[in-house]
C-alpha cells in the first residue's frame, strides 16, 4: 500500500531548494550551450557530463580533461590549487551568512517550506556531524542546516533537508561521464555505514518535514528500516527523491560495454521524456527536473529546477537563461494546475546573497501571490487543467470545494476575457449550497462588482477600463447564496 502523502504538502505547492556549499566559490559551468535538456537534446552523454551546465558539478568536471571547468580552472586558478581550498574559502565567508535574512526572503517570495542540501555530491558537509569525512576541511565551521531550520520555522514554514547518498566524490576519484557511471558508481565498503548514519542523525537532528535523497542511495542499507524509522519520528513527513539503489545482478549485466551503452541510452531517454525520473524506491512522489512543457499526473508529484541552467551559482550565466518573474508566476501556476508542487532551486553566491535576477524574480512572484495566492494555496486541480482563450491565451485551472479559479497566462488585447466551451455546471459546489444559490464571478484583486454573461460560445467576463493586467489574471467562479451576495470578498485561509 503506497503511503499517503501529507495534506501539508499538497496544501503548500510552492517550496525553495537551497543549493549552496564549496562549489559557490568558483561558481562556474559552461552556460552557452543551454540548459541540461538543452545539451542532451543534441548531444551524448558523454558531451553532456564534460558540459555539464550546473556549476554544483564543478568537481566533477574539473576531473574530466579537456573539459570547460578544465580550462577555467587552470586560467583562474592554475593547475595545483586543489578544491579543497575552495571549501576553505567557503568557510572563511560563512561568518557573514544570516540564516534569519534567508527565511525572512523564503516566506515573502511566497515559500511554504524550504529544503537544505545537507550534502552535496561533493561531500561537503553543511552540519557539524558526529560522522565526519575523510577530510576534516569538507565540514563547516557553523550549523548551517540546523540555523536554518530554527529560522525557518520560526516564520511558520515547514523544512527538509537534501543529501546525496550514491554519490561523494570524496570517495569516488573517478568522474561521472555518462549516464551508467552515474547509476553504477562504485565506493568504499564502508560508504553505506557512512551514508546511513548521516541520514540517521540529521532525521533526530532536524526532525526534517522532507527528506530527500539526491542521485540514489549505495547498496547495503536497509532502505525500509530507514523510511520506517523516519515516518515512526515523522508521521506527516515526506519522502523525497531517488531512493533507488543498484542491485548486484543490474551490476552484472551493465557493466560490461555493451549494458553500459544501453543503460546510459535507457536513462538519457528518460530524462527527455520527462519521466518519473527521481521517483525512486520508497518515494511519495514522483520528481522530475526541468521538463517543459509539464503534464497532469493523478498523484501529487513535484516539478524541480533552478531559476537559471544551474542549480547552483554560476557568475558565467548571462541574465537572459533566468526566468523572469512573469515566466515564474506561470511555471507556479502551470504546475499546480497539473497536482504538482514547484519547488524552486535558489542559488545563493559564497557569501549567501542571491544574484539581482533572482531576487527580481521571487520579488515579482511575491507580490502576485499576496494578490492571487487563494488560486494557487490549498486548490486542488479540476478535471480540466488548461484550456485556451477566445483571443489564444492559455489558461490554467485550480479549484476548491466551492470555487473554479481560471487563471489567464498572459494579457487579453480587449476588454474583456472570453471562456469558450466553460461550463458553470462543472464549478465544484459546496453541500452547503441550494438549488437557490446565485452564480458569482469575481476578478482577484478588484473589489468592485464585474459585468459576466454567459453566451452560447462561452463564458466573457468584462474588464474595467482601469484595470491593470498582472503577471496572470485570476478569475474566480463560485456558488454562493442570495445572503452572502453583497460579501466583497471570497478569500479563503492561505496554508
Amino acid at each position: 500500500m503506497r503511503h499517503q502523502v501529507s495534506q501539508w504538502y499538497r496544501d503548500a505547492k510552492l517550496g525553495v531548494l537551497v543549493r549552496w556549499g564549496v562549489p559557490s566559490v568558483p561558481a562556474y559551468a559552461p552556460s552557452e550551450l543551454g540548459g541540461p535538456l538543452d545539451i542532451l537534446r543534441d548531444h551524448n552523454a558523454r558531451f553532456y557530463f564534460r558540459n555539464h551546465p550546473d556549476a554544483q558539478w564543478y568537481l566533477n568536471s574539473l576531473r574530466i580533461s579537456a573539459s570547460p571547468v578544465r580550462r577555467h580552472h587552470r586560467k583562474h586558478y592554475g593547475d595545483y590549487t586543489a578544491y579543497e581550498r575552495f571549501a576553505r574559502r567557503f568557510n572563511e565567508e560563512l561568518p557573514l551568512w544570516d540564516p534569519t535574512r534567508w527565511a525572512g526572503l523564503f516566506r515573502e517570495a511566497g515559500a511554504r517550506y524550504v529544503v537544505m542540501t545537507a550534502k552535496h555530491h561533493d561531500g561537503f558537509l553543511l552540519w557539524p556531524s558526529q560522522t565526519a569525512p575523510a577530510s576534516p576541511s569538507f565540514v563547516a565551521q557553523r550549523d548551517v542546516v540546523g540555523e536554518l531550520a530554527t529560522a525557518v520555522r520560526a516564520l511558520g514554514m515547514k523544512y527538509g533537508v537534501s543529501y546525496s547518498g550514491l554519490l561523494d566524490w570524496t570517495v569516488q576519484p573517478r568522474p561521472v561521464r555518462d549516464f551508467a557511471d552515474l547509476r553504477l558508481a562504485r565506493y568504499p565498503v564502508e560508504y553505506p555505514g557512512y551514508v546511513e548514519a548521516h541520514l540517521t542523525e540529521l532525521i533526530e537532528r532536524t526532525a526534517a518535514d522532507v527528506l530527500r535523497i539526491e542521485g540514489g542511495l549505495p547498496a547495503g542499507i536497509a532502505r525500509k528500516v530507514l523510511v520506517h524509522a523516519y515516518r515512526e519520528a515523522i508521521p506527516d513527513g515526506v519522502v523525497n527523491g531517488c531512493w533507488r539503489q543498484t542491485r548486484a545482478l543490474e551490476r552484472a549485466v551493465f557493466g560490461l560495454p555493451p549494458g553500459r551503452r544501453l543503460l546510459s541510452s535507457r536513462i538519457r531517454a528518460a530524462t527527455l521524456a520527462a519521466s518519473s525520473a527521481g521517483c525512486g524506491t520508497h518515494g511519495d512522489i514522483a520528481v522530475v527536473e526541468y521538463p517543459a512543457p509539464v503534464t497532469k499526473r493523478p498523484r501529487p508529484w513535484e516539478y524541480v529546477r533552478g531559476l537559471g541552467r544551474s542549480f547552483g551559482f554560476n557568475a558565467a550565466e548571462p541574465s537572459s537563461s533566468y526566468l523572469s518573474g512573469v515566466e515564474l508566476v506561470h511555471l507556479l501556476v502551470d504546475v499546480v494546475s497539473k497536482n504538482g508542487n514547484l519547488l524552486l532551486s535558489v542559488a545563493p553566491a559564497v557569501d549567501g546573497s542571491l544574484c539581482r535576477e533572482q531576487r527580481e524574480a521571487l520579488a515579482t512572484l511575491a507580490r502576485w501571490l499576496a494578490t492571487h495566492g487563494e488560486a494557487i494555496y490549498g486548490t486542488r486541480p479540476w478535471r480540466h487543467s488548461e484550456g485556451t482563450t477566445a483571443d489564444g491565451l492559455p489558461v490554467r485551472y485550480t479549484s476548491r470545494p466551492d470555487a473554479l479559479y481560471a487563471v489567464v497566462l498572459g494579457r487579453p488585447r480587449m476588454l474583456s476575457i472570453e471562456f469558450p466551451d466553460l461550463d458553470l455546471d462543472g464549478v465544484p459546489r459546496s453541500d452547503a449550497t441550494s438549488d437557490e444559490d446565485l452564480f458569482d464571478v469575481r476578478v482577484l484583486g478588484l473589489e468592485r462588482e464585474i459585468d459576466w454573461r454567459e453566451e452560447k460560445r462561452g463564458v466573457v467576463v468584462d474588464l474595467p477600463g482601469s484595470f491593470v493586467p498582472a503577471e496572470a489574471i485570476v478569475v474566480r467562479f463560485a456558488w454562493r447564496t442570495a445572503a452572502d451576495r453583497a460579501a466583497s470578498s471570497f478569500y479563503t485561509d492561505l496554508v
